[in-house]
C-alpha cells in the first residue's frame, strides 16, 4: 500500500491502482489500499468507484483510524463530481468534526461557496479558517482575495495577494485558482 501512495503522488496513477489491488489480494480489508483506490478513481474521475472505496475505508479503517478525516474529505470531492452537493457537504462536516484543525474540508467549503453557491461571504469564512489552520495555504490565500474582489474589499485582496507574493515569490494569477473549478 506504500509504494502504491508513492506511484500515485509521482502521478503513475494506473501503476499505484496495481499496487493497491496487489494489496487488497492480499488483506481484502485494509483500508489504506482502499484510501488509495478511492484517490485513484477519484483522479480518474470514476466517481462512483472512488465513493466505494472511501467507504471501504471508512468501514475498515474504524472511527479511531488516523486517515479518517481524509477519507472524509476526499468523498466529499468525489461527490462533488457527481453534483452531490448535499452529500458532500455531509462529508465535509464529518472531517471536521473528526479533525477541526485539518484545513482542507475548510478549504473546500470556500471553493464551493466561491464557485457554486457565489456566496463570497462564507466562501471567506471557510476560506479564512482554512488559512488560519495553515497560514501557507496559498490556493486559500488566492481564492480569498478573489473573493474579497468579488465583495469590493479590494484592501484585503491586496493583502492576500501582497501576502502571497512574499510567502511564495509570486504574484498569485487568476490561472491558479480557474483549476480549482474542475475540483467541484
Amino acid at each position: 500500500s506504500m509504494k502504491g501512495h508513492f506511484l500515485l503522488e509521482i502521478g503513475w496513477i494506473r501503476d499505484a491502482e496495481r499496487q493497491f489491488k496487489l494489496a487488497l489480494s492480499i488483506k481484502p480489508n485494509d483500508p489504506y489500499a482502499h484510501f488509495g483506490l478511492g484517490l485513484v478513481y477519484s483522479q480518474l474521475k470514476h466517481y462512483e468507484e472512488s465513493i466505494n472505496h472511501y467507504d471501504l475505508a471508512i468501514e475498515y479503517g474504524g472511527e479511531n483510524w488516523v486517515a479518517l478525516p481524509f477519507s472524509y474529505s476526499n468523498k466529499a470531492n468525489s461527490l462533488f463530481g457527481l453534483n452531490k452537493y448535499g452529500e458532500a457537504m455531509k462529508c465535509l462536516d464529518k472531517a471536521i468534526e473528526l479533525d477541526p484543525n485539518y484545513p482542507i474540508p475548510y478549504y473546500t467549503r470556500g471553493v464551493h461557496y466561491y464557485y457554486k453557491l457565489f456566496d463570497f461571504e462564507n466562501a471567506i469564512k471557510f476560506l479564512s479558517k482554512a488559512i488560519e489552520l495553515n497560514p501557507l495555504y496559498s490556493e486559500a490565500l488566492t481564492l480569498r482575495a478573489e473573493a474579497y474582489q468579488q465583495i469590493g474589499e479590494y484592501r484585503n485582496s491586496e493583502e492576500d495577494l501582497e501576502r502571497a507574493r512574499k510567502l511564495f515569490g509570486f504574484s498569485p494569477l487568476r490561472k491558479i485558482s480557474i483549476s480549482l473549478e474542475d475540483r467541484i
